[in-house]
Order: structure tokens, then C-alpha cells, then sequence
């Protein structure tokens, strides 16, 4: 009888845990990637981050070292219906070189981007993935030692294949424009994993090339840690996997969604 009582008070405990995090906020910006999911209907949400990058491996200036900082990484995303969301972001940068000796520093905002994401499928059996579509544009606002002087208008799928109730398989395709001359293509492949309502993980490989030009190749990995239904923190890092691509990096950033 004691043994049946306390199964029953775990088991009430238990869903009492996952009806608390139902319907819980989901964040765009852990790692290089996106996610497919777009936020709840007429819900405002909020993500901002602070990140520290270093890179001292640049083929034609053997000797640049270069340290960037972005502060109020910011992404403002309202939904317009369930699978429908309009975006905004924007940040500040401050950029410091050193070469031979030579100091250089500048400070900016780091464009402004707007944009849209559109839920389009959903998985419900079989290969098809849960997908999106982001449509989005970056606007030449700041300093052009960091910001292009041009439009850049680019389009990616974001989709999800979930591999058991706590892990998925992620991957974005995505291409843009680049100043006025030259395509950009990025790449992403993620796992995700959930050790319970409040917690997750996950790793990732990202690829970002441009015509003609060999690509920057990275992995990273970062924890989620929910606080309340509508708030979320996390952390993630990374490391480049080539000469083109940064040394390391790592971020840290919280998401808001209002109402709950």
C-alpha cells in the first residue's frame, strides 16, 4: 500500500513538473543556427546576448590578432499566428586589432536586420521533418569597416527531424547576398537532447563560404537552462575548425517572451 501511494505522488509529481514548462519558451540564438519554431501566437519575445570571439589565424596578415565583442546582440520576435513570426535584431560591436605593434579599434552598431519566419510543416510521421522558412534582410547601418554599405537579402530552411521525445536532429540551408557581388551559403547540423523540462544540450557543426572562397568551418556546444515558462538562459562555445574561421568563442544570453 506505501509502495502504491508513493508511486502515485511521484507520478502527480511528475506531471505537475511537465504541465509547469508546457508550452515553454523557445530561443533562436543558442549557437550559429536558428530554430524551426516560430513563437506562440500575438507573444512578444525578447533575446539578447553578450559574446567574446578571438582570432589570430588570417592567411594574408600572419600577424593581425583580433578580438571582437558583441554587447545587446539583440532579436525581437512577434508572432503574428501560430506558425507566422515577424523579426527584428541588432547589436553592438567592438572590434580591436593588433598588428606588428599597431593598435586599431572600432565601435559600432552591427547592422539592423529584418525579417520574417514562416512554419510551413509539420512532422507528424515518415522523413518530413518539422520546417520553416526565414526570409530576412540586413540593413547597412554602422561603421563599413564591419557593416556592408549594401542590402543583403537572404532566405533559409530551417528544419527538424526528432530522433525520441528528448532528442532531435536539426539543420539549416541557407544562402544571401553579399555585398552586391558574391553569395553566401551556410550550412548547419545540430543534436539536441533534453535531460529534463528545465534542462538541454547541444553540439553543433556549422559551414559558411563564399564563392570562391574557402569556407569557415566551426563546432560549438551549449547548455539551456529554463527559469519560468516564459524565460530562458544559456551559455555555448565554440572553437574554429579551420584557418579561415575565428579561434574560439563563447556567449552567454537570456530569452524573455510576454505575455507568459
Amino acid at each position: 500500500m506505501r509502495s502504491l501511494f508513493a508511486l502515485l505522488i511521484t507520478l502527480l509529481g511528475v506531471q505537475f513538473v511537465f504541465a509547469q514548462y508546457y508550452g515553454a519558451i523557445k530561443v533562436d540564438q543558442p549557437g550559429l543556427s536558428n530554430n524551426y519554431q516560430t513563437v506562440r501566437k500575438y507573444r512578444l519575445q525578447i533575446e539578447s546576448k553578450l559574446s567574446y570571439q578571438q582570432d589570430s589565424k588570417f592567411p594574408d596578415q600572419p600577424n593581425l590578432e583580433r578580438k571582437r565583442f558583441q554587447f545587446a546582440n539583440t532579436l525581437i520576435r512577434f508572432s503574428l499566428s501560430k506558425k507566422l513570426e515577424l523579426r527584428l535584431g541588432s547589436g553592438f560591436l567592438y572590434q580591436r586589432d593588433k598588428n606588428l605593434g599597431m593598435k586599431s579599434s572600432v565601435a559600432t552598431i552591427q547592422g539592423i536586420s529584418l525579417g520574417s519566419k514562416w512554419h510551413f510543416l509539420e512532422h507528424k510521421h515518415g522523413l518530413l521533418p518539422n520546417a520553416s522558412l526565414l526570409v530576412q534582410a540586413d540593413l547597412p547601418v554602422g561603421s563599413e569597416t564591419v557593416v556592408s554599405k549594401y542590402v543583403e537579402p537572404g532566405i533559409a530552411l530551417l528544419a527538424s527531424h526528432p530522433l525520441s521525445e528528448a532528442a532531435s536532429l536539426n539543420y539549416n540551408v541557407a544562402i544571401s547576398y553579399r555585398d552586391q557581388n558574391f553569395l553566401q551559403y551556410f550550412y548547419a547540423l545540430s543534436l539536441h537532447v533534453e535531460f529534463s523540462p528545465q534542462t538541454s544540450a547541444f553540439i553543433e557543426f556549422t559551414d559558411k563560404h563564399q564563392v570562391n572562397k574557402r569556407a569557415e568551418m566551426y563546432f560549438d556546444g551549449g547548455l539551456n537552462l529554463l527559469i519560468k515558462r516564459n524565460t530562458i538562459a544559456y551559455i555555448y562555445g565554440g572553437k574554429g575548425l579551420n584557418t579561415q574561421a575565428a579561434d574560439w568563442f563563447v556567449a552567454f544570453g537570456m530569452g524573455v517572451r510576454l505575455p507568459r
